[in-house]
């Protein structure tokens, strides 16, 4: 388990709530949220085009930033009362491991080596994919690779729009795992919260007309972000930390750009090259292994780091 020190304002009583003892529905009344923010937001991005307004990505993530703020942020702690019972947002935040470390140098130490693996990863995959399939000279491909227009607006906002993603670990590893480690031991809970995340990705089927294509993506998208949550949770329940975890899934759906480069080539193997590289096995085992070592060196407790 992981040992918090506890402060005046964490020892204050807590208001208990009907969801809070039970993490398994509410990580389907969190989909329900997902899914109704969707919507709203489609509609909302309607009704301005109906307005005449301009939509771009810079004003849908700002929008959708703001939304998840009141949603979890606001709805979440005072009115759901998860992950345990309604509080207060500054000790909500403590909770879910929005805190500042005892030691920042240890923590970097423990995550920022995880951002150079999945750099590293994409970068494997990258050049994998030009010796096996468009064979490029190899000067060439570097000077295409490190042409970071391509990843830059307003060729792509990834960068931008990935902000959004901070909120999926509010979710699954903050809320979820915290809620899933008062029932279970800590390999349960990752591999539990987990495997939710994954699941949660089967939402993506509603971006376009359902096809053959859209649906084996989806399915790659499930496996390799089960194989990633595991690093995830892992993360977390070394660190006690939520920072971490939301500076990496930021990284890893904003950055990719910059170092996956894979034109030109097959479909399948395009996605075959997702599966492992992209926060699939090879980065989450690379990770794991990181984060078990070098957490060892102080125990990996958070009152330590």
């Amino acid at each position: 388990m992981v040992y918090l020190k506890k402060s005046t304002f964490i020892e204050a009583e807590t208001r208990p709530s009907i969801l809070s003892g039970h993490p398994w529905v509410s990580i389907m009344v969190f989909a329900v949220l997902f899914l109704g923010s969707a919507i709203i937001s489609k509609i909302f991005f309607q009704w301005l085009s109906l307005m005449g307004l301009v939509i771009n990505p810079i004003s849908e993530t700002i929008i959708g930033f703001i939304m998840g703020i009141v949603v979890f942020f606001g709805i979440v702690p005072y009115i759901l009362g998860l992950p345990k019972g309604k509080m207060s947002l500054r000790r909500f935040s403590y909770t879910i491991g929005i805190r500042r470390p005892k030691s920042s140098i240890k923590l970097l130490i423990v995550f920022l080596p995880c951002i150079v693996i999945l750099f590293s990863s994409w970068l494997l995959a990258s050049f994998i994919h030009n010796y096996l399939v468009i064979g490029w000279d190899l000067n060439y491909f570097l000077m295409r690779l490190l042409d970071f227009s391509r990843a830059l607006p307003p060729k792509n906002w990834a960068i931008i729009t990935a902000i959004g993603s901070i909120f999926e670990e509010v979710v699954f590893r903050g809320i979820f795992i915290t809620m899933l480690l008062e029932k279970y031991s800590e390999r349960k809970s990752i591999g539990m919260s987990a495997g939710a995340f994954g699941v949660i990705h089967l939402m993506n089927l509603l971006n376009g007309p359902l096809t053959a294509d859209l649906f084996l993506e989806v399915v790659v998208q499930i496996l390799y972000a089960t194989s990633y949550g595991l690093f995830y949770g892992y993360l977390f329940i070394k660190t006690g930390n939520l920072i971490p975890n939301m500076v990496l899934h930021y990284v890893g759906n904003g950055f990719i750009s910059f170092w996956w480069f894979t034109p030109d080539g097959p479909y399948a193997f395009y996605l075959l090259l997702m599966l492992i590289f992209y926060i699939g096995p090879f980065p989450t085992i690379l990770s794991i292994i990181w984060v078990r070592y070098s957490t060892q060196w102080y125990s990996g407790k958070i009152g330590e780091i």
